[in-house]
Parts: structure tokens; sequence; C-alpha cells
């Protein structure tokens, strides 16, 4: 694709809040077929649900505007580490507000961290009581709301994305539409339409549903 019609998918991409893979954009050539393609990826209906297209969009819009990532490193199969590099826990707890979502995923805790804080430091209590001759009983009471104790104060200091979590993709059906309209075929077309125009440098009434957008419109 030439530079005007990738400037004119990313145009339709944010005023729809989808994404329109690259595949997909080099066979869309005019605003009847980029509407079609549309209309299978918005809310038509108050039951539908939030397109996965939609989640998508509202992700990477995040990770542009609030990490300042390159929008061509953002792709369903992207996986955080890429992302975020080193700086995950911090990244991960900004994503999560600023998605705004309910029950987001934490952050796991290596392996290591978990036992010295859940079994290891409630048994440096519990080792003195064994010596001093306190009943094996007792012992095992103080252990154990020491390690709950000690389970529930370092849930939330996980360094790890767990595995299912580790690609964008799998976070979009955390994401709820940024945009509960509904649309309809003559809205999405004469939206398409107007964005055309605005890209092209072109008078709406120049601009048929059937208009090639390379060559009768001049896109290159």
């Amino acid at each position: 694709m030439g530079l005007d019609t990738v400037e004119l998918v990313i145009a339709i991409e944010d005023a729809f809040e989808v994404r329109i893979a690259n595949d997909d954009a080099a066979k869309l050539t005019t605003p009847g077929e980029v509407t079609d393609y549309l209309m299978s990826r918005l809310r038509t209906d108050g039951g539908d649900p939030c397109p996965p297209q939609a989640g998508f969009y509202r992700i990477r819009s995040v990770l542009m505007t609030q990490f300042g990532i390159p929008r061509q490193q953002i792709h369903p199969d992207s996986s955080w580490s890429e992302l975020f590099k080193s700086d995950i826990p911090n990244a991960w707890r900004k994503l999560g507000d600023t998605l705004a979502v309910d029950n987001f995923p934490r952050l796991e805790r290596t392996k290591a961290f978990f036992i010295v804080a859940v079994f290891g430091i409630p048994a440096l209590v519990a080792i003195p009581m064994l010596k001093s001759g306190v009943g094996f009983s007792l012992i095992l009471i103080v252990y154990a709301v020491l390690a709950m104790f000690a389970n529930t104060l370092t849930s939330g200091m996980g360094r790890l994305v767990p595995a299912r979590y580790r690609t964008v993709a799998s976070l979009i059906p955390y994401v709820n539409c940024a945009d509960s309209r509904l649309w309809t075929r003559e809205a999405v077309l004469a939206k398409v339409i107007e964005i055309t125009s605005e890209q092209l440098g072109l008078r709406i009434d120049e601009i048929q549903p059937d208009s090639r957008f390379v060559g009768d419109l001049g896109a290159d």
C-alpha cells in the first residue's frame, strides 16, 4: 500500500476503533468494500458483544499514547516481555489502571520468591519456637497463620506475566468497547466517505461507494 492508503486505513481505524489487518486492507479497494468489512466488525445490535477488533484497538491505543510504543510493533501476538522489556511490574500496573479493567490479571510471583515468602519467613518464627519447647500443635497453628498472612501480603508483588496472558490478544476479552454506539450501514458508509474526503482532499460528492481509492480517487 502507498502512503495515501496507509494513512486512510489508519484514519478509518481511529474513527471506528477497530483494527484492520494489513492483508485485509490490501483487498479493500472502494468505500463500499470498506463499509461491508466494517459492518462485520462493528456493533450493529444491542445484543452484540464487544468485537475483538475493538478490544485490540483500545489496548493498542493505550500502548501508543501511554507507553510510547510505535504502532507497527503492536500486534495481537506481540508478547508483553517484548513490549515492556524489563519494566513489566510497573508497566503492567499502569496498563491495568489505564484500561480500568475489573479483575485485571495479577502478575505471578517467581517460585523462589513464593517459597521464601510463604514458607521460609514463617519458618524463621516456627523454628525458634520448636527449639524452646513450645507444643507442636501450637507451632503448626502459628506457622499456618503466618504462611497465610505472608501469602496475602505478597500476592501483589508478582513480576511474571501468567503464561495464559503473555500476548496482547489474551487480554482482549477483558477489555470493554470504548464506543458503545450501534452502527447502520448508511452511517458507516457516510463516515467512510467523509474520512476519504478529508484524507485525499476531495469533495464528498466526488466519492461514490464503488469509487476505487487507487485510480478513481487518486490515492497511491
